[in-house]
């Protein structure tokens, strides 16, 4: 005969009669710890099953990126946002399926300057432009040499020669991304002018010569 799926086992009495046993409601909790994870970062995994008779044993999906897939407490580093579901049965062949996110982080950021070349002297505003992961952001500048603050968003920068900028962005749950500008100056421009003779007396000839770089 085909049984309900809440029935698990069943015996004869003497007649022959077969009486169904149902199955306990069996309550699976699943967490995953941490929840929200990195790029490159793992989960662990747990299930608490109740109600049922011991042992269980376990069934976890999809593989990809599990430790184990029959532990009660695998493993989880998945390469980007993830359901896992969990299938538990006791001795008695009695199920429960529970299910549990974990969120794979997708910070982003954009390094920029404007403009990226400058004369010496003048400046320029850099900038980091962070998307999702989870907010709110920090930021972090180097070097910390001739720019105007190392942790807010958009500082000024004003650097003597040419100068790359690493700027570094982290998320609320920790994670972080780096990305780089460079700035490029143009050196002041000298001159110099060389009379010959000096002095001059009047009505003399002389020779002017310019030098510049």
């Amino acid at each position: 005969d085909n049984w309900p799926a809440n029935y698990c086992d069943f015996t004869f009495d003497i007649s022959g009669n077969s009486n169904c046993i149902p199955c306990p409601n069996i309550t699976t909790t699943v967490t995953a710890s941490p929840s929200s994870i990195c790029q490159g970062g793992s989960s662990n995994l747990s299930v608490s099953p109740s109600g049922g008779v011991n042992p269980y044993t376990y069934s976890w999906s999809p593989a990809s990126g599990l430790s184990s897939t029959t532990s009660s407490n695998p493993t989880a580093s998945p390469v980007g946002t993830t359901t896992y579901q969990v299938i538990v049965t006791d001795k008695n062949g009695c199920s429960d399926t529970a299910t549990v996110i974990v969120t794979l982080s997708d910070l982003s950021a954009l390094i920029n300057a404007s403009p990226v070349s400058i004369c010496s002297g003048d400046s320029t505003d850099l900038s980091a432009t962070a998307t999702g992961g989870t907010a709110p952001y920090t930021y972090s500048w180097s070097p910390n040499t001739e720019i105007s603050a190392t942790n807010i968003t958009n500082p000024v920068a004003w650097p003597s020669a040419n100068t790359t900028y690493t700027g570094t962005v982290w998320d609320n749950i920790g994670c972080s991304i780096v990305g780089s500008v460079t700035i490029y100056v143009t050196p002041s421009l000298t001159s110099d002018f060389t009379i010959v003779p000096s002095p001059v007396c009047a009505c003399d000839t002389v020779t002017i010569t310019y030098t510049g770089t």
